[in-house]
């Protein structure tokens, strides 16, 4: 409901449910575009997966685990790192601690029996996730928008009730992401896509289904319309 602010002229949303809870706070229907959320045009351009990959000291034939915490690096990252162990020789990860100092030093000094690449704060995260097949992270708004983007399946984690938790039911009624409520789970998601790799290409088409490539170039063609009314 904060959203709704008399003055605002138009709204520009993600999904049709945004829409009918603006509506349900006196916002007329024409206001309203779902749309999509605006990210970075980075997520668009192409990459080259092999030299990222090669740049980060990734294999290229184990599944790449993305962990992302937000710019504070939050989560129970050292606890599901160390329930992929019986996967030793099938998965590697990409840990990005943001300003978390604190975990970074904490999983610097230790040995894992896998590929762990350890990062700070970062500004080439659309890189990251290109050479990803799973994300970890908490769903917020930018977060959620840029993995459907790179169509790369997303692992919710620990969301903030609220709209955090709401992003979260709705891309997993969507059948675009994996809610957990347990850190244990990860491994159990992670161990079927080792085992079914056919599974990840299953949420990457429901992702397309949902996710809204263009919302970026869609809203300032649409604030330049509006310019010239």
């Amino acid at each position: 409901r904060v959203w709704a602010n008399p003055g605002t002229d138009h709204y520009w949303v993600m999904a049709e449910e945004s829409a009918k809870a603006l509506t349900a706070h006196g916002v007329r229907p024409d206001q309203i575009h779902i749309k999509g959320i605006p990210i970075s045009t980075h997520f668009l351009e192409p990459v080259d997966r092999s030299a990222i990959q090669k740049k980060l000291e990734l294999g290229e034939h184990r599944l790449t685990i993305l962990f992302t915490g937000g710019s504070f690096g939050m989560g129970p990252t050292e606890e599901v790192l160390n329930s992929f162990s019986e996967l030793k020789d099938k998965v590697q990860a990409i840990v990005v601690c943001g300003q978390n100092k604190i975990l970074l030093h904490a999983l610097n000094n230790k040995k894992f029996l896998f590929p762990v690449r350890l990062l700070g704060f970062v500004d080439n995260m659309h890189e990251l996730m290109s050479v990803s097949d799973l994300l970890v992270a908490k769903p917020g708004g930018a977060t959620a928008c840029e993995s459907l983007v790179k169509s790369l399946p997303m692992i919710m984690a620990s969301p903030i009730p609220g709209q955090e938790s709401q992003n979260a039911d709705w891309l997993a009624s969507h059948q675009a992401a994996f809610k957990v409520t347990n850190p244990s789970e990860i491994v159990t998601i992670v161990k079927h896509m080792v085992q079914n790799p056919d599974s990840l290409e299953l949420v990457k088409n429901a992702i397309k289904t949902v996710a809204k490539p263009n919302a970026t170039k869609d809203l300032a063609d649409f604030i330049l319309e509006q310019t010239r009314l």
